[in-house]
């Protein structure tokens, strides 16, 4: 499992944006020529128009952009480079939510006591943040 994800992740960073959308555009060329290509196969007397003519002749060219895309992410290649990440894993992350005392639960008072059972242990809502006497109704009185 380890070694798939690795691969893929190694993958997906090794092309830039940019890359990545004119293999995705050189993928579409292609689909749309074999598409072309099959009218004409099953129809030989399918008139064949200009611009279908203009992107069959570049098919080739469209292919080989595409190979040379696909030889950067290469699997096999992608794992020679990763074999190191493989063999010696590096540490799993620990938790990386928030600090628990940066913590802080945005709810009413109102909610907090509906809930007050279920969210009993919950750090976020342990702690009010209201001072006791400092409400707009003590004020008011």
């Amino acid at each position: 499992l380890r070694k798939t994800w690795y691969i893929k992740l190694t993958q997906q960073r090794l092309l830039s944006a940019s890359q990545k959308k004119t293999r995705n555009r050189l993928m579409g060329h292609i689909k749309k020529c074999r598409s072309i290509y099959e009218r004409i196969q099953k129809d030989p007397n399918y008139q064949i128009f200009p611009g279908e003519q203009k992107k069959l002749d570049e098919w080739p060219n469209y292919q080989r952009q595409l190979e040379e895309l696909d030889s950067i992410i290469d699997p096999v290649k992608v794992e020679a480079a990763i074999q190191e990440w493989l063999d010696n894993p590096p540490e799993p992350l620990t938790d990386l939510r928030r600090a628990d005392t940066h913590r802080v639960c945005f709810v009413g008072k109102n909610t907090k006591q509906m809930h007050k059972d279920h969210w009993k242990d919950m750090v976020a809502t342990s702690h009010s943040v209201s001072i006791p006497g400092a409400t707009a109704t003590t004020f008011r009185e």
